[in-house]
């Protein structure tokens, strides 16, 4: 965990992990501290507190403290005491995708695929779109009322482990079987259900491919730079492969399970989205059944668009400046969700 990491807690430090559930930068600071100093991992929400706890009495760390306070609560009682404190930003901009999400259709093939992790309610409203089945590694309570929809089916938390050299928390994968036993075990449907609304996005043929070019509002999207400071995704077009290349944290994204490939993507779907903030720790949901606006690019150009979604089971649909809906080209294509609150930041050149 970057967090915990560039903290660099020491033997004989005072250290608060003040957003700590479910435990993964406390287990990395514990490990750096050994039995010199103090460790004080708080949760906010009492539920996420109890798991917090019960992992550090699993891992036999006798010099953490798990407590259930606010910020404001913590500060008036330990006035200038820790030498570190630890917050996870990233978990703060959550809403903005931090944690990847793949689809995928031949599970069969299935080698190896995660780490799996905790989920988030904007997670499981795309999982409704789409009639997929969710895996993943619980999640914050806030997903409960999501998660009881009768159009949602789920696997949570049992999937195998990899020893990967990391905190238990990022070690649980998908492999060979998994999904398998899990079907076996809970007699989810494995094809489509009554819930599914059919086929998402028109395509261009491909001796036929989409040209924005002479579209209205149309402008170059050589670099298209999105406003997600955690990670600063940025994708830039490929003007031979006629392809966006994906990198973050100023390096290339590959993909592990692809030969470690730079992930690519031939139309990108970049939606202005509203959003809707839990507490003070950044748990949010995208208002993703609304409207709103955003761009669609492809092979170098980019036209504005609006969006809409009328139901957690409906598709997406996006339409030009002449209320047509989209075509887009053959290949994979990237949908991102931007915080309304910071559109104006989005950038394409």
């Amino acid at each position: 965990m970057a967090v915990g990491t560039l903290a660099d807690a020491g033997p004989g430090e005072r250290v608060l992990d003040l957003c700590a559930a479910p435990g993964g930068k406390t287990t990395q600071a514990a490990e750096r501290l050994g039995l010199k100093g103090l460790l004080v991992s708080n949760e906010i929400h009492a539920g996420r507190a109890k798991i917090l706890s019960g992992n550090v009495e699993r891992m036999g760390f006798a010099n953490t403290v798990v407590t259930n306070e606010t910020s404001v609560r913590m500060a008036e009682a330990f006035p200038e005491f820790f030498d570190k404190v630890l917050i996870d930003a990233p978990c703060s901009g959550e809403g903005m995708f931090r944690k990847d999400r793949d689809m995928v259709k031949d599970w069969e093939k299935i080698q190896q695929l995660g780490s799996i992790r905790s989920v988030r309610p904007t997670n499981v409203r795309i999982a409704a779109e789409w009639n997929a089945v969710l895996c993943h590694d619980g999640g914050p309570f806030y997903v409960d009322q999501y998660m009881a929809q009768p159009f949602i089916d789920n696997f949570s938390g049992t999937f195998s482990r990899v020893d990967n050299g990391k905190p238990r928390e990022y070690t649980e994968y998908i492999l060979p079987g998994d999904l398998e036993k899990n079907f076996e075990r809970s007699g989810v449907e494995r094809e489509y259900t009554s819930y599914y609304e059919g086929p998402h996005y028109q395509f261009a043929r491909e001796d036929n491919p989409v040209d924005l070019s002479a579209e209205a509002g149309v402008i170059d999207a050589r670099t298209v730079d999105l406003p997600f400071p955690h990670n600063d995704s940025i994708l830039e077009y490929n003007e031979e492969e006629q392809i966006y290349y994906y990198s973050e944290y100023g390096k290339a994204h590959v993909d592990p399970g692809n030969d470690n490939k730079q992930l690519s993507f031939k139309n990108l779907l970049i939606q202005s989205c509203g959003f809707t903030q839990y507490d003070e720790h950044g748990y949010m949901i995208f208002d993703c059944v609304s409207t709103g606006g955003g761009y669609y690019v492809t092979n170098g150009k980019a036209i504005p668009v609006t969006w809409t979604k009328t139901s957690d089971t409906s598709p997406t649909r996006y339409y030009d400046g002449a209320g047509n809906e989209i075509k887009l080209n053959t290949g994979k294509t990237y949908v991102g969700f931007v915080p309304v609150d910071n559109w104006t930041e989005v950038v394409i050149e």
